[in-house]
């Protein structure tokens, strides 16, 4: 029974422990230290726990171990009441099938997957228990576009109230019915997606910004002729042209303002302005529109010799020691200035195909063409891990600053602190946060532009970017998609993101890449960020170990996925 118990204790104790690793990687600042503080109270409950069960039978069995005991049982046992366990079984397959897992890795051990697929685990267990709220946060992190569209479906269909924390800008879009707004310390409701929203700011911005200058040039007239009235009185000596412009300024200082309700109707006092006010109108208030997200990123030189940066032939690999092919019959090719992603479902080769193209991984056969004098600049998936593992540097935490200078130092290059700063400043983190906040400190967003900070400052000629938008919030990807529509070098994206993907690979406005934009144009983008001549590039569907040109884009493969995904219902119904 002691054994059993500190078996619990320490599965218990992982899972708060992975839960404060999430929690202090996704968090900075104030908030960010605090989730740090319980990220180390959390691991020394793991070594206890961890102690515990190392001593094993050595210790004795008290009597405070059997009442615990047996409040968990009791505690499991209406657990497994109330859930209805004997009808879970089939529910959870149907679930995790629908999240990618295989027959093979539903009915393997929990220990054995990977973290992101883990992390799936536990959405899948999120969504089985029956609850009148579901609260998901990040849900699509780590789901390959066939699970996301999966979850998408299976949200549509829930009855029970369902509220979403997410950067996946489509997925919002398909998905949530209402958005709330954490807006100056108070919530903000809105009826409709946040895309929605948006552009219902702008229309408002657009419609007061008109109605604020009709006022404004309404009072200089009225102010001209109170002026002209009292020069005219004075010459005149008028007694009542004098009193006709008092009353006149008069209703200026106190009734100037808004002439409409919020309903449209006319405003009256009584009505439409409640409580102690200095003015008998209120002025017209022009909502502030969040400010955009601007990313300019360093050009690279130009190449002196012509040619290709990529080029595969007929390409093939497997890893040693296995029989089948990851991939095979691989062929594209990438310009200097060419675009070309790579799209489908999690373990396919995608990551390998990225591997490849470095020349970390040797073609089983065919061949890899790279261009002599090329620099590859490589975002990978596990960059954020990476700086989250840092090791501390003497007593002072390593901050974002430091790590910049002295990653290039350990190159033999030089940085002076004020370009540094300059620099992380341009993407994202600027002043105390880059030069104060240590990077175990960072978000998961801003290290993914510490990540991509590294990779820029000398500007490579092809971008190679794994799974960029992952951790990063939805104004910051607006912002990198459209400084990556406007570099100049090559860029190989390899991506879930629908709504990235169309902008930066395939051409299209931000605006034009929402599946079902019917929105007023008046209030989409500025044309500004949608200059002319933006390069197109290729999307290509990897499955199966083949890779295959997909000439609809991303759009085209959705279609792929939602037959696939009929299909497979279909089958589970005849079955």
């Amino acid at each position: 029974m002691q054994q059993a118990l500190s078996q619990l204790r320490l599965v218990k104790a992982s899972e708060a422990l992975d839960d404060a690793n999430d929690l202090a990687m996704r968090r900075s600042g104030a908030r960010g230290k605090e989730a740090r503080g319980r990220q180390l109270k959390a691991e020394e409950s793991f070594e206890d726990a961890q102690r515990l069960v190392e001593q094993g039978d050595a210790m004795h069995v008290e009597d405070t171990v059997v009442d615990e005991a047996l409040s968990l049982m009791a505690d499991l046992s209406l657990t497994m009441e109330v859930t209805e366990v004997s009808k879970m079984s089939a529910q959870a397959g149907t679930i995790l099938s629908g999240l990618g897992f295989s027959q093979q890795m539903i009915d393997g051990r929990f220990t054995e997957l990977s973290g992101g697929w883990k992390s799936r685990c536990s959405l899948a267990g999120s969504l089985l228990v029956q609850s009148d709220v579901l609260l998901l946060d990040e849900p699509s992190n780590f789901l390959d576009l066939d699970a996301t569209l999966w979850l998408e479906r299976y949200l549509q269909t829930q009855t029970r109230t369902v509220v979403i924390t997410s950067h996946d800008q489509m997925f919002l879009e398909n998905v949530v019915e209402e958005t709330i707004l954490i807006r100056n310390c108070g919530l903000r409701y809105f009826d409709g997606t946040p895309r929605a929203y948006e552009i219902n700011q702008r229309k408002e911005a657009k419609r007061t910004g008109k109605q604020r200058e009709a006022m404004a040039k309404k009072k200089e007239h009225i102010e001209a002729s109170i002026q002209k009235g009292k020069e005219t009185a004075k010459k005149t000596g008028d007694e009542n042209r004098l009193r006709m412009v008092k009353s006149r300024q008069k209703k200026l200082d106190d009734r100037w303002g808004i002439e409409q309700s919020a309903k449209g109707g006319r405003f009256k006092l009584n009505r439409d302005l409640a409580g102690y006010h200095l003015t008998s109108r209120a002025e017209i208030a022009q909502d502030e529109v969040e400010r955009r997200v601007k990313m300019t990123l360093p050009q690279p030189s130009k190449l002196r010799t012509s040619g290709d940066l990529v080029h595969f032939q007929d390409v093939a690999f497997r890893y040693p020691k296995t029989k089948n092919n990851v991939v095979e019959g691989v062929s594209f090719t990438v310009g200097q200035t060419g675009r070309c992603s790579f799209i489908g479902a999690n373990g396919e080769g995608k990551s390998t195909i990225a591997k490849l193209v470095l020349g970390e991984l040797q073609p089983t056969s065919g061949t890899i063409t790279r261009h002599p004098t090329m620099k590859i600049g490589y975002f990978s998936q596990t960059s954020v891990e990476e700086l989250s593992a840092l090791p501390e540097e003497g007593d002072a935490p390593t901050t974002a600053l430091m790590h910049f200078m002295a990653y290039f130092a350990n190159k033999g290059e030089a940085v002076e602190e004020r370009d540094a700063r300059s620099f992380l400043g341009g993407l994202g983190l600027p002043g105390k946060l880059s030069s104060h906040t240590p990077v175990k400190a960072l978000s998961g967003g801003q290290k993914v532009r510490l990540a991509f900070a590294l990779i820029m400052w000398n500007p490579p000629h092809l971008l190679l970017l794994d799974e960029i938008t992952t951790h990063v919030d939805a104004p910051t990807i607006e912002a990198l998609a459209l400084s990556l529509r406007r570099y100049s070098g090559a860029i190989i994206l390899v991506t879930h993101d629908r709504w990235f993907n169309r902008v930066v690979i395939e051409g299209v406005t931000p605006r034009e890449a929402f599946d079902h934009d019917d929105l007023d144009e008046s209030a989409s983008e500025s044309s500004s960020d949608d200059e002319e001549n933006v390069r197109k590039g290729e999307t290509c569907r990897v499955g199966g170990g083949k890779v295959r040109l997909t000439p609809g884009g991303m759009t085209q493969y959705i279609g792929i996925v939602e037959k696939r995904m009929a299909k497979r219902e279909m089958a589970a119904k005849a079955g």
